[in-house]
């Protein structure tokens, strides 16, 4: 559609082309003291307008939303977008998304709604052995089927890159620590070192709970400090 409708060559034997009336996009943003605005404000003028003009023959390209400010923040604004668009019903544009913010996949409210369908890029892994610490192979095929994504595989794309391999490896072990809920220690700290940082981590919790579990309305306050 989006080919046939600028003129372009159409990679297909036939196609059936509907009826767009305007081009939407939130592509790649760049910063300039002309425009008086940063990247990610570019963005949400972007989306903005695109919600705002955009009807039910409207295609809608968003690439990477939400990227130019704290995670968290990120995919808040792309999810209240998705689901703007969603509650329009059979108002709906025809919008395609590309996102890496995968934590969106898992909030049923918006992966179910109908009129939604999920797409990846197909990639082919082989598997290493335990005793084989090095990243797993992976071919990147270029090729969209249904379903979702199951990493991101930015440590493979990082290997590609001619990153150090002391880097990658030092990335790995930080995500895994921050999804243990583990804290992250400097490289060059002593097995003593963290036995001991986690020692103080255990105290400041006991600390912490002794002091949700006071009851100062009956007890003096110099009875916790006697105490702890």
């Amino acid at each position: 559609c989006f080919l046939a409708h600028i003129g372009s060559f159409v990679p297909a034997e036939s196609a059936t082309v509907g009826l767009t009336d305007a081009i939407f996009t939130r592509m790649v943003s760049r910063e300039s003291t002309l425009a008086n605005a940063s990247a990610f404000m570019a963005d949400l003028t972007q989306m903005s307008n695109m919600m705002r003009h955009s009807t039910r023959r409207s295609l809608c390209l968003v690439d990477e939303f939400g990227k130019g400010t704290n995670a968290q923040d990120g995919i808040s604004f792309l999810y209240a977008c998705l689901r703007h668009f969603l509650d329009r019903g059979r108002e709906c544009p025809r919008l395609l998304a590309c996102t890496h913010y995968t934590e969106l996949l898992e909030l049923p409210e918006l992966v179910d709604r109908p009129g939604l369908s999920l797409w990846t890029m197909q990639v082919m892994l082989e598997k290493k052995t335990e005793a084989d610490d090095t990243l797993d192979d992976v071919i990147f095929l270029y090729r969209a089927i249904p379903g979702r994504s199951e990493g991101s595989f930015a440590y493979h794309c990082a290997a590609a890159a001619n990153v150090p391999r002391a880097v990658i490896d030092r990335a790995v072990q930080v995500s895994r620590l921050r999804d243990a809920g583990e804290p992250v220690h400097a490289m060059d700290r002593s097995e003593a070192d963290a036995a001991s940082e986690r020692r103080r981590l255990a105290a400041r919790d006991e600390l912490l709970s002794g002091f949700l579990e006071f009851d100062f309305r009956t007890r003096r306050a110099g009875e916790f400090y006697v105490a702890h």
